[in-house]
C-alpha cells in the first residue's frame, strides 16, 4: 500500500510541477521575482497537501517565532527530496543555492531558472564560492533569503555529512543573521529512496545567529558554531521521538 500511495504522490507532484511550470514560463515570466517566489510558495503548500492526504506524511513546524525580518541565510541540513518540495510553504521567500546542471533539466529547468536560484558550478569550488558570494549577497541586498544546504548532498537522519562554510562567508560578509533548521525527513522519506512513509516529520528553527555575533569570526569557526547548535537541536529532538 505505501508503493501505491508513494507512485500516486508522486504523480500528483509532477503534475502540480509541470502546470506550475508552464505557468512560470508563459504568464509569470515579467513578473516581479517576488510574484514568482510567491507562485512556489503555492506549488510547496499543494504539494505539502498531497503528502498529507496521499501518504499520511504531515509537517509540524517548530520556532518560527525565531526568524528574523529578511533578509537571512537558512542554513538547512539535507536528508530527501522533503525539503525542496514543501520548504518554500513555510519559509520566507528564499532562492535556492543549486548545482547549475539543475536549471538545464527539460521543462522543469526553465521554469527553475525563473526563481533565479543561485547556481553554481560544483566541479570547481572556488569557482562555486565566489558565485554563491556574488549572486546571494545580489538576492539578499533586495531583501529576498537565501537557503543553502551545507552538506551540500543529501545524508541519512542523525548523520549529518561535513559542512561547507559558504553560508557563514555569505551570511557574515552581507552582514544578515543566519537561520540553523534541522529536520527529520529522512525517518520518513529515505535520501534516495521511493517510498513515503506515513508519519510527522518535524522541521525545528533555532535561533538566528546575528550579525555583531559573527564579527571578528571566520566562516570556519561560525561553522563550527553552526554545527554545534545544529547538534544540539538534533539532541533535543531525538529526545523527544
Amino acid at each position: 500500500m505505501t508503493i501505491l500511495r508513494s507512485t500516486l504522490a508522486y504523480i500528483l507532484m509532477l503534475s502540480n510541477a509541470v502546470l506550475s511550470a508552464g505557468w512560470m514560463c508563459l504568464t509569470a515570466r515579467k513578473a516581479p521575482l517576488a510574484r514568482r517566489l510567491l507562485l512556489q510558495r503555492r506549488m510547496a503548500g499543494r504539494n505539502r497537501a498531497i503528502l498529507a492526504t496521499v501518504c499520511g506524511l504531515r509537517c509540524r513546524v517548530e520556532g518560527a517565532e525565531n526568524l528574523p525580518p529578511a533578509p537571512f541565510v537558512i542554513f538547512s541540513l539535507h536528508q530527501s527530496a522533503f525539503e525542496t518540495l514543501i520548504f518554500p510553504a513555510f519559509l520566507p521567500p528564499f532562492v535556492w543555492v543549486l548545482k547549475k546542471s539543475l536549471v538545464g533539466v527539460p521543462l522543469l529547468g526553465p521554469a527553475l531558472a525563473r526563481l533565479e536560484p543561485v547556481a553554481i558550478d560544483r566541479g570547481d569550488a572556488r569557482v562555486a564560492l565566489r558565485q554563491v558570494l556574488e549572486q546571494g549577497a545580489a538576492k539578499l541586498d533586495q531583501g529576498i533569503g537565501v537557503l543553502i544546504f551545507p552538506e551540500g548532498t543529501r545524508y541519512p537522519p542523525g548523520r549529518p555529512g561535513a559542512f561547507r562554510s559558504s553560508a557563514a562567508a555569505l551570511a557574515s560578509g552581507a552582514g544578515v543573521p543566519i537561520v540553523p533548521v534541522v529536520h527529520d525527513t529522512g525517518r520518513f522519506w529515505a535520501a534516495h529512496g521511493f517510498a513515503i512513509r506515513p508519519g510527522c516529520v518535524t522541521v525545528r528553527i533555532g535561533p538566528p545567529l546575528l550579525a555583531a555575533e559573527m564579527t571578528g569570526l571566520s566562516a570556519k569557526e561560525i561553522t563550527t558554531r553552526l554545527r554545534r547548535e545544529t547538534e544540539s537541536m538534533l539532541a533535543e529532538m531525538d529526545d523527544f521521538v
